[in-house]
């Protein structure tokens, strides 16, 4: 590797992380196209997180309703910019503390929809009819979604416990881990100088850099997000230094992301067994376990129960059946195909990606990465999984996005054929366009098809 590549991957670097502070308009009414604001967190469960973190930084501890209260009624940066002083919908449980039951906010509480953005005063809280019984219960309020992230995210947001009412709380985060992100793709460039042609090696990590969902995702507040950052780390670890601590830790602490990605630490024992490195397995072993057991404590803090999970799906990942399978056969190709989540719908060239991971499983030298892509994308495939929500694309197969490159690259060095080359790079452009427009102009491309652009210029 040369200076050149280094200066590349420079300038590559500034032109990834500028969509955190330059944008695209989604209405062209007399207006330029291009805006320069700090980007701000709107999307989905993402916000969610920032009151997970404020509570973390500031109360220490993970009983967020006073959070929530703070940024609806004081306008404090929680929630961070958008909702402040704003009603919101919360994302969290509600625990009896006599019985530990747990309740999801949003299915006991009478609100509507059209509330989000209003003033708090014109939003009164009250249960439905059906749980009326719990007024007068001592609740308390526990995030639903799993705490890794926000865990990771305090450690950088820890400043804005002095504060509490600046407007950059998400857009720091947002930029965190935006910077989080050009450290793994940089480390996915030397992963694959390792393996292959390395002269290529940088043009194929910034063809995964820019072309897939990896890009608008670098920027989003989701486990995801962080945990595609998680996986590249680790490869490195793994198969350039052999260390093998570190990634223990990172995989272990990838359980309190979401505790199915534990599968990964999983695959790496086993891949440590298929290799007859006993030794070594003791040392990345031990930090996963001791992580994996901070989830139960956590399940146990919050619901009483080391094996009950505050998100549903998490303890249900290895236990969900099926009753109509004609259903389920739709949702697994529309994991695929869906218009607005499907994974190819928005990189078509992965179609290569998903050939060339199966076609290349076998190699010694790529088991562990092979191992990681093909098992995690078949689980997400078996239980039907899309991950519909107010988010792009389709969110949880993003952490094995960067993973596929390694496989794609040895299917273009050994490829003869020149026209599938030529189809390759032809759909590389095209997702490229995809995820350009989609990323500068983010909340905008949430829950849209990928050709959501022709309808803005349609209505312009």
């Amino acid at each position: 590797m040369n200076k050149r590549d280094y200066i590349i991957f420079f300038i590559a670097s500034i032109f990834f992380i500028s969509p955190n502070f330059v944008h695209l308009r989604t209405t062209l009414k007399s207006q330029f196209p291009i805006y320069f604001e700090l980007s701000h967190s709107y999307v989905g469960d993402d916000l969610h997180y920032l009151p997970i973190v404020a509570s973390i930084i500031r109360d220490f501890d993970i009983e967020i309703s006073n959070n929530y209260y703070d940024a609806m009624w004081k306008g404090t940066n929680d929630v961070g910019d958008v909702y402040a002083n704003k009603w919101l919908d919360h994302h969290t449980l509600l625990i009896d503390t006599d019985t530990k039951k747990a309740y999801d906010w949003r299915k006991v509480v009478d609100f509507e929809w059209s509330d989000l953005m209003k003033p708090p005063s014109r939003v009164p809280f009250r249960f439905k009819e059906d749980y009326r019984y719990l007024n007068g219960k001592k609740l308390l309020e526990y995030p639903q979604h799993d705490l890794g992230l926000s865990f990771f995210l305090s450690l950088f947001l820890w400043p804005f416990r002095w504060f509490p009412y600046s407007l950059l709380f998400d857009s720091c985060a947002m930029l965190i881990i935006s910077l989080f992100s050009v450290l793994a793709l940089y480390l996915l460039w030397q992963v694959l100088s390792h393996f292959v042609d390395k002269d290529k090696a940088l043009l194929f990590a910034l063809v995964f850099s820019f072309c897939t969902p990896v890009w608008w995702y670098s920027k989003a507040l989701f486990p995801e997000s962080l945990m595609f950052i998680i996986l590249v780390i680790s490869i490195w670890f793994l198969l350039l230094k052999k260390n093998y601590v570190l990634p223990g830790i990172l995989l272990g602490f990838a359980i309190i992301l979401k505790p199915y990605f534990g599968v990964f630490g999983a695959l790496t024992c086993i891949w440590l067994l298929l290799t007859k490195r006993f030794t070594v397995l003791v040392r990345f072993i031990i930090p996963f376990l001791v992580l994996g057991v901070v989830q139960f404590a956590i399940n146990y803090h919050i619901m009483g129960s080391i094996i009950k999970f505050t998100h549903m799906n998490s303890s249900q990942v290895f236990l969900k059946t099926y009753q109509h399978w004609t259903q389920t056969i739709f949702k697994r190709i529309n994991i695929l195909a869906d218009e607005t989540h499907g994974f190819l719908m928005f990189s078509p060239f992965l179609i290569y990606s998903l050939i060339a991971v199966f076609r290349f499983c076998y190699k010694r030298k790529t088991l562990l990465i092979s191992l990681f892509s093909i098992v995690f994308f078949m689980l997400v495939w078996l239980n039907g999984w899309m991950a519909i929500g107010y988010q792009y694309a389709g969110r949880l197969l993003v952490p094995i996005i960067p993973l596929f490159a390694v496989s794609t690259f040895q299917w273009y060095n050994l490829s003869r054929k020149k026209i599938l080359k030529i189809i390759f790079w032809f759909l590389v452009v095209i997702s490229f366009w995809i995820n350009f427009q989609a990323t500068f102009m983010y909340g905008g491309a949430a829950s849209k098809p990928p050709w959501f652009v022709i309808d803005i210029w349609r209505n312009r």
